[in-house]
């Protein structure tokens, strides 16, 4: 979606910069104004360009293919685990837990594309934490290598995250 947006701003930058083609000759603006007029479209256009860059929404984990299995892994291909002790919405790991059970932090400024199954939900340490419908995920401090499932069933509350 991201690219389609882009192609369209593009295309309009360009129609306008066309319709106004007197910006560039030099018999229509001196020098100066020449020169100011092109770097304000050009600072308009990066302008546009970061904006609409912001305004796109990220998907936070990749499905990855271990053992057979499509599961969720971090940006570094860490596995990434659901808790039952959670609430929908609601993280229920803290103080010990979460230095066990990292929670599986948005970088500042993600947005969640609201047509999707990830939010960010608010901790009441004031933490935020990636959750996929609505479960709070986490990394596991044993999980050494890309790929890792070591927290797989611990304490028979502890999940793979799957695309399912």
């Amino acid at each position: 979606m991201y690219f389609y947006c882009n192609v369209v701003v593009i295309s309009a930058l360009l129609a306008v910069i066309d319709h106004n083609r007197s910006i560039y000759t030099y018999e229509h603006h001196p020098r100066e104004e020449r020169n100011t007029s092109v770097k304000v479209i050009a600072f308009g256009f990066t302008g546009i360009m970061l904006g609409t860059a912001a305004a796109f929404a990220v998907e936070p984990a990749t499905e990855s293919l271990i053992n057979g299995t499509k599961i969720y892994t971090n940006e570094r291909g860490m596995t990434l685990y659901t808790f039952d002790g959670d609430a929908l919405g609601a993280s229920a790991c803290y103080d010990q837990c979460s230095k066990v059970w990292q929670p599986f932090a948005p970088a500042a400024g993600a947005i969640p594309d609201p047509h999707d199954d990830w939010t960010i939900i608010g901790r009441t340490d004031g933490a935020k934490i990636w959750a996929h419908h609505g479960k709070p995920l986490y990394t596991f401090a044993e999980d050494v290598k890309p790929g890792d499932t070591l927290g797989e069933g611990k304490d028979n509350a502890w999940h793979v995250a799957t695309p399912d």
